[in-house]
């Protein structure tokens, strides 16, 4: 029966596939310039459709 003490160590991970907090921090920023350019084209069709209600209703 083995301890759980006379357990081998494990080995670290490579470092050279470790991700950096500033691979994670870009990471996160270009999710965000995503999401905010989705959001912005959603508003702009919006807006856009909108105009269109009021120009049919007034006759344009």
């Amino acid at each position: 029966m083995t301890s759980l003490f006379t357990e081998p160590p494990r080995a670290n991970p490579d470092p050279r596939k470790r991700t950096t907090l500033d691979e994670v921090t870009e990471l996160v920023k270009r999710e965000e310039q995503t999401r905010l350019s989705e959001h912005t084209n959603k508003t702009a069709q919006l807006r856009e459709a909108r105009l269109g209600l009021t120009r049919n209703k007034t006759g344009e």
